[in-house]
């Protein structure tokens, strides 16, 4: 059978003797299986005025209790999707004594602040008996509203939203309400039936508020504005259901549940709890018989996820290394557009090599003719001088021949002389 862990809190307090719970300090606790229509109700409850704490809280709350629920379930060995149940004794292990400390931070902060207080979270269905025994110690009255929705339609939205087989969906539809059903015996609580909340929002909340004998802080006249857009966006998911899918045990189980606990809305509270217990001798008998085969497929499932999970780290990081790859290859095919400009620099510069080999050249030769034009002056320079001594000598012996007596005496013979040849 199922551990009653919400019946063993009721009994230890009473055991103990431990102080009762003070109506006048009230906490909601508001939950449902994943897909239930939870969300959609603490959206609700939020702008009626409740000071919700969740992840679905409309004023943007903290995901604090989700984490501190995270953390316990990942230290039992267990998670939001599995269906094996919790250790026996998980209540009293080391890691629910640490979620307590947590959660009765959170609770004591709370508390201080308003005197009607919420909590939503989806894992509350499974760690439920925690916070009965925390709210009980602090001499809060604890007043579990519980989401209600068609299990087949809460399957299509977690099949849609987390990718789950729909049998999966159902099952857990069907693991997580028995466990809240089960928990919250004996203690105040009041349906919220998912269909009733989009149809007559204001009927359902005050029908909840009536059962726990509650009032909320905003009353019944809260901005219809703000709750009919709420409405209009929660629609009914499509059922996507396939053929003889709906006859198989867990889905028919749903079923019946559902109906049971419309039943139970509607007063017959005696027939609904035969029919209840009915379904969770069934539910126990099927978990016995296929909780194995269910948790390797869990096992395996978390498997698949990890190397999922690896997958896209590995290619996230190939992405990297492959965006670093084309920066390099960026960077080369700049180097290369580099290196050829270089290439076709270091060309010009030996044809300008060349040209001054060749101009090199051409100054050698113009030097050796300059030296040769040189030697030629210098020779011709030296002639010169001697034409003129030469012509010195001569321009002195002519001074001295017609300077002598000889010249004038044989003046009259040149003179005949010159004629004669004149005259011939």
């Amino acid at each position: 059978m199922r551990f009653r862990a919400g019946t063993l809190v009721h009994d230890k307090l009473k055991k103990e003797g431990l102080k009762a719970s003070d109506d006048s300090r009230r906490a909601v606790l508001l939950v449902g299986p994943p897909g239930s229509g939870a969300s959609l109700a603490a959206r609700v409850l939020s702008l009626m005025g409740l000071e919700l704490e969740g992840p679905a809280a409309a004023r943007g709350t903290s995901r604090q209790i989700s984490e501190v629920h995270d953390h316990l379930l990942a230290a039992l060995g267990s998670s939001r999707y599995d269906l094996r149940a919790l250790p026996r004794d998980w209540i009293e292990s080391a890691a629910a004594e640490t979620a307590r400390r947590r959660l009765r931070e959170v609770l004591e902060s709370r508390l201080e602040r308003a005197s009607l207080w919420g909590a939503h979270e989806a894992a509350l269905c499974r760690l439920l008996p925690l916070w009965l025994e925390l709210l009980d110690e602090a001499g809060v009255t604890p007043c579990l509203a519980i989401a209600v929705r068609d299990p087949l339609e809460a399957a299509a939205q977690l099949a849609d939203r987390d990718g789950l087989p729909e049998a999966t969906a159902v099952a857990l539809y069907l693991d997580h309400m028995m466990a809240a059903l089960d928990h919250s015996e004996r203690r105040a609580r009041a349906f919220i039936y998912h269909e009733n909340l989009l149809h007559d929002w204001q009927t359902e909340v005050e029908r909840a508020a009536s059962e726990l004998k509650l009032e909320w802080p905003r009353g019944i006249e809260p901005p219809r504005g703000e709750i009919g857009g709420l409405i209009d966006s929660g629609g009914q998911a499509e059922v996507p259901v396939r053929d003889g899918m709906a006859e198989l045990a867990p889905f028919r189980w749903a079923t019946e549940l559902h109906l049971a606990l419309l039943a139970g809305g509607d007063g017959s509270r005696r027939r609904t709890s035969r029919e209840l217990d009915r379904l969770r001798r069934n539910w126990d008998t099927a978990t016995g018989l296929y909780l194995p085969e269910l948790s390797r497929l869990a096992a395996e499932r978390e498997v698949d996820r990890d190397r999922r999970a690896a997958a896209e780290r590995r290619l996230e990081l190939n992405a990297r290394q492959l965006e670093e790859l084309r920066r390099e290859l960026a960077a080369a095919t700049n180097g290369l557009d580099a290196e050829g400009a270089l290439t076709a620099r270091l060309e010009r510069a030996g044809r300008l090599e060349e040209e001054l080999i060749d101009l090199r050249r051409r100054e050698t030769e113009l030097q050796a003719r300059l030296h040769e034009s040189e030697l030629r002056q210098t020779r011709l320079e030296h002639k010169a001088q001697r034409t003129r001594a030469e012509l010195d000598k001569v321009q002195h012996h002519l001074t001295r021949i017609l300077s002598g007596r000889l010249f004038r005496y044989t003046r009259g013979l040149r003179h005949l002389w010159y004629r004669v040849r004149r005259h011939g």
